[in-house]
């Protein structure tokens, strides 16, 4: 990751000519943006690049080509937080596991998250399963939660209401909306009644 200079205060997030490529095919070329805080969504087709974006942005991935600025550089561990469209588990963990071990690794009480969350996101009737039984919904409504509870500065989320039935994108969307005001969110989204639904969403068009 090279840094560069960032002089503004609220920018979280600068790029410069970056690019992406798989082989020999570039998925993103030469984007250059400032991000400054607010919400972000990027949209375009299938095979654009908006999720391998999302990866380098979030510090993922880290194969690619151009500049990468970070307002708060020592610390980005600390100050981002990234959902996958498709999250990765560790399938041997009750779900209640899992929210514990991320509360716990956070320093958040599991019993108030739970309370506050748990409700909300319908994710209270299915704690005792193991991870590798939940259906594509569950699984979204979980990591979900755990990625909202995050005071993180930056969100990053790749299509983050796939999955989610109307009263958790709700939620979803008050959460976005919510953080945006004084942070940076930036996502991915095909569902543009919940891009909508935000606000003020400045669109970033890919492909």
């Amino acid at each position: 990751m090279i840094y560069i200079n960032i002089n503004e205060p609220m920018v979280f997030i600068a790029t410069n000519e970056l690019s992406i490529s798989f082989g020999q095919k570039k998925v993103i070329d030469n984007f250059s943006s400032y991000f400054y805080a607010g919400c972000y969504c990027l949209v375009g087709p299938n095979g654009s690049g908006k999720s391998s974006l999302l990866k380098v942005l979030a510090g993922v991935n880290k194969n690619y080509q151009g500049q990468l600025g970070l307002h708060q550089q020592e610390r980005y561990n600390e100050v981002r937080t990234y959902l996958p469209d498709v999250p990765k588990f560790y399938p041997f963990l009750k779900a209640r596991e899992f929210v514990e071990m991320v509360c716990r690794v956070r320093g958040i009480d599991s019993a108030k998250y739970l309370l506050r969350f748990g409700e909300a996101f319908k994710i209270n009737e299915f704690l005792q399963q193991p991870l590798h039984s939940l259906s594509l919904g569950q699984t979204k409504r979980l990591f979900c939660t755990v990625t909202l509870i995050d005071e993180a500065r930056i969100w990053i989320l790749d299509e983050p209401s796939n999955g989610l039935d109307r009263l958790s994108r709700e939620m979803l969307v008050e959460s976005i909306k919510n953080h945006a005001q004084e942070n940076l969110v930036i996502i991915s989204e095909h569902n543009m009644d919940v891009v909508e639904s935000i606000g003020s969403v400045k669109v970033i068009p890919l492909g």
